[in-house]
């Protein structure tokens, strides 16, 4: 689906200048009792950004209990690449341990009006599987939880 967006910058603040924004995000994926499983969070802050999909416009707007995001966020501008960003990231949202090279990255996203927030926000998604996960648990600006998603698996054994 084409979604057309249309976006006027914020100015600038404090706490967002007007600069490029580098971020991670990133798509943990295991199986447990047969069903795959991704590692979402919900995070703290008072708001979610959301596309409308009939109008295609990207908006602020309060946050509601059901809205969850993927683990991920900024890279730190000095001395920090990019797998080391969401390494970081998915463990201090989700305590899930990952190593640098089981990351896999499966998209660049930048385009204007994607983040409301004052300048423009680039992300890094990566994609990271395995089959032990621990049991993922609170960090430091998110709370955790995994959504099933996807059919049930077939039993192997079967």
């Amino acid at each position: 689906m084409d979604v057309h967006m249309e976006y006027t910058a914020k100015p600038a603040t404090p706490d967002f200048p007007t600069y490029f924004h580098v971020a991670v995000d990133v798509v943990a994926l295991t199986i447990k009792r047969n069903l795959l499983q991704v590692a979402v969070v919900q995070r703290k802050g008072p708001k979610s950004c959301i596309v409308d999909q009939k109008t295609g416009l990207v908006r602020e707007v309060p946050r509601e209990p059901f809205d969850y995001a993927l683990p991920g966020g900024h890279v730190n501008w000095q001395g920090e690449n990019l797998v080391e960003a969401a390494c970081r990231e998915l463990f201090e949202e989700t305590a899930i341990h990952i190593n640098p090279q089981d990351l896999v990255q499966i998209g660049a996203y930048g385009d204007v009006g994607r983040d409301p927030r004052p300048g423009r926000t680039i992300s890094i998604a990566y994609v990271a599987f395995s089959p032990d996960f621990a049991s993922p648990f609170a960090g430091s600006d998110a709370t955790p939880m995994v959504l099933r998603a996807g059919r049930l698996l077939p039993n192997p054994a079967t």
